[in-house]
């Protein structure tokens, strides 16, 4: 999430002018894709972390990551995360969706942000 950050987030800026992309993410059924950084995604999910490790070891470097259980939109909110450059209203409107990816890819500090949004909207809704 955006917090009053003065040195801007260059791998977002990165991501957002394609510089250097590695690897190429297919979401769901549709046509559509997102082009990320292999070293940002590893370093962000234990999961995919591993792939690439895995991959390394068999000299492969995977070029595309098929996501068939999650929509684009989502997808989209995801990698913003991943690359710290996530809106507040981004994270709340596709909250349960991010959880699920969160436990999906092992990315503690996504499932602890998605858990402490949901807890306190059920807090104050008991009050």
């Amino acid at each position: 999430m955006k917090k009053g950050r003065k040195i801007p987030n260059v791998f977002a800026r990165a991501l957002r002018l394609d510089v250097l992309t590695d690897v190429v993410i297919k979401v769901g059924a549709s046509d559509k894709s997102i082009r990320a950084h292999r070293c940002v995604l590893g370093a962000r999910s234990a999961v995919l972390e591993r792939m690439f490790v895995n991959s390394e070891k068999k000299k492969e470097q995977p070029t595309t990551i098929n996501i068939p259980d999650m929509s684009f939109e989502v997808c989209q909110a995801l990698i913003s995360y991943l690359y710290d450059h996530i809106e507040e209203e981004e994270l709340r409107k596709y909250i349960c969706e991010l959880l699920d990816a969160a436990k999906a890819y092992e990315i503690a500090d996504l499932k602890k942000a998605c858990e402490e949004i949901l807890q306190n909207g059920v807090m104050q809704l008991s009050i």
